[in-house]
């Protein structure tokens, strides 16, 4: 936690760093700390899969995302705020393995924009959580940034206990999809008090399998929530951990939360900053 804490000071009062590249950068895009290098790799915004998150065509066009046929996935709606390659997954490597948390910012704002986009249920923001063991490692749970800086955004609270990892395992990124799921099955338990009868946003860096992802709605299930949307940071582009049909969420009428105007959160105009004595 304190090294967390450290880094964030460093980043206030030591020369400005690009979030994802890390290099000095005293012209940076804000809120989203990337550099102009950096800012220019961004790929242009894709319209995606409203099934399962995955790219699926340029913005105004919905063709049909075939990579999802026969796949049921347990959610509401997926939501993804970019591909995890490039950039964005230059901020996930710089925020989960070196506590650089100021790429939070620019994978939260892709994120909020994406939900604000959707029409889809949600009244509640709930993070991943992590194993205390990884949580005293790392200092800080990346989801749980992401899912503050999405809330505030969208003006959405934010419940970082209503789900608690119940179960330590090995990173699900090592593992085969088979694997992911095994370790994910029963890791979490959801608290009925804080989601029962709620439309609950499930807020994590990446999408891979699912596997995680399931296990948390599944739990939520349990606890009774009403509806259950996954939104990731990044989404891969590989194979999923979909499930049967019969395991689908039941459909509800929830109405989604206040969430901000579609390309509200477009990154702004890059501007200078002074270098020290100039």
């Amino acid at each position: 936690m304190w090294r967390a804490a450290g880094r964030a000071l460093l980043d206030l009062v030591c020369a400005p760093h690009c979030a994802a590249c890390g290099r000095e950068a005293w012209e940076v895009a804000e809120p989203l700390r990337l550099c102009l290098a950096c800012l220019a790799r961004v790929e242009p915004v894709e319209a995606r899969c409203q099934r399962c998150g995955r790219r699926a065509g340029p913005v105004g066009s919905v063709p049909a995302c075939r990579r999802c046929d026969g796949e049921h996935w347990p959610f509401h709606g997926i939501v993804a705020g970019q591909s995890y390659r490039g950039v964005p997954r230059d901020l996930v490597v710089a925020l989960k393995f070196r506590q650089r948390v100021a790429a939070a910012p620019a994978l939260a704002a892709w994120l909020a924009e994406a939900l604000a986009a959707r029409s889809l249920p949600g009244d509640l923001l709930v993070p991943v959580p992590l194993s205390r063991a990884r949580l005293h490692a790392r200092g800080f749970n990346q989801a749980a940034l992401l899912a503050g800086w999405v809330g505030r955004a969208l003006h959405v609270p934010v419940d970082g206990h209503a789900l608690v990892r119940t179960r330590h395992g090995p990173p699900q990124g090592a593992q085969r999809p088979g694997r992911r799921r095994r370790g994910a099955r029963g890791a979490f338990t959801a608290q009925r008090a804080r989601v029962l009868g709620r439309c609950v946003i499930v807020v994590d860096d990446v999408l891979t399998s699912g596997a995680t992802a399931l296990a948390c709605a599944q739990a939520l299930d349990r606890a009774g929530a009403l509806a259950v949307v996954l939104a990731a940071a990044c989404r891969s582009e590989g194979h999923p951990a979909a499930r049967r049909r019969s395991e689908l969420l039941p459909g509800t009428s929830c109405a989604r939360g206040a969430g901000l105007p579609a390309g509200a959160l477009a990154a702004p105009a890059a501007r200078g900053r002074p270098r020290p004595g100039g």
